[in-house]
């Protein structure tokens, strides 16, 4: 596996790979509602074109297919980190957030943040030293719990 910046080329597949992690994966925390709302971000290509023009992409690949992406924001949010339904718990998104968090080190960035899934939890939590706070998400009157997590960039990652 490697991992490498985003290229505009990567734009359907990373599409197909969301929407097929939403509603594979993720089917097992959220009801059918959620996940059409979820999910219907992939439905649109302009948005989905104009969602990945913000912030650093970086698209981890194996095999020249992309297996997981990270979108991180220069505040130091990261925005998505999804992972192929094929490929969950192979270190797939440790390998991406550890990129990441080398970046933030070197652009001087002292805290990392992001906002995740019910089913992405048990991951974020490790990967947020233990301190993931729960919220709540109204999105098109689909109510979701959501996690919020934070750490600083030269904490070492609880594994």
């Amino acid at each position: 596996m490697q991992i490498r910046e985003f290229q505009p080329a990567d734009a359907d597949e990373l599409r197909t790979l969301f929407y097929n992690t939403v509603r594979q994966v993720n089917r097992r925390d959220y009801s059918p509602r959620q996940i059409e709302v979820w999910s219907s971000a992939a439905k649109d290509e302009q948005t989905w074109h104009t969602r990945l023009q913000t912030g650093c992409i970086y698209v981890a690949e194996a095999e020249g297919q992309a297996i997981g992406f990270i979108s991180f924001k220069e505040d130091g949010y990261i925005a998505a980190l999804f992972c192929h339904c094929e490929h969950q718990r192979k270190g797939v998104g440790t390998q991406l957030l550890n990129h990441v968090e080398q970046l933030a080190r070197s652009l001087g960035i002292e805290r990392l943040s992001s906002e995740v899934s019910i089913t992405a939890r048990p991951f974020s939590c490790v990967m947020a030293s233990g301190s993931c706070s729960p919220n709540w998400l109204n999105v098109r009157e689909s109510p979701s719990a959501i996690f919020s997590w934070k750490r600083c960039s030269n904490e070492p990652i609880a594994r």
